[in-house]
């Protein structure tokens, strides 16, 4: 009976090590696994951040280029209205005059 006793602590030794051992690498699965999914979710926050920062860019170009167009339509009225710019030119001068005016009395 000693030997069946010291042959079961035996076993049951064996199968202890041998769970150790299936832990550790469950654990080093698990954490490899865990690894790769910061790596992945850091790349896409990477595009991510790229996507937005190139629709900023392309978003800020357009916006130049509208502004651009814009003071090119602008340049083309004063030409051809030279007299009724002057004429706004006026109203807008006297019109800021006269509240500061205001404000000074």
């Amino acid at each position: 009976m000693t030997k069946s006793a010291e042959s079961v602590a035996g076993d049951l030794a064996d199968d202890l090590a041998a769970l150790r051992s299936d832990i550790g690498k469950l654990a080093d699965a698990v954490g490899q696994l865990a690894i790769r999914q910061t790596e992945l979710a850091g790349g896409r926050l990477s595009e991510t951040a790229q996507d937005v920062g190139d629709r900023i860019v392309s978003t800020a170009i357009d916006v130049q280029k509208r502004v651009r167009a814009a003071g090119v339509d602008v340049g083309a009225s004063i030409e051809r209205h030279p007299l009724t710019t002057v004429l706004i030119a006026l109203g807008v001068g006297l019109s800021i005059w006269m509240l500061v005016r205001q404000q000074v009395r």
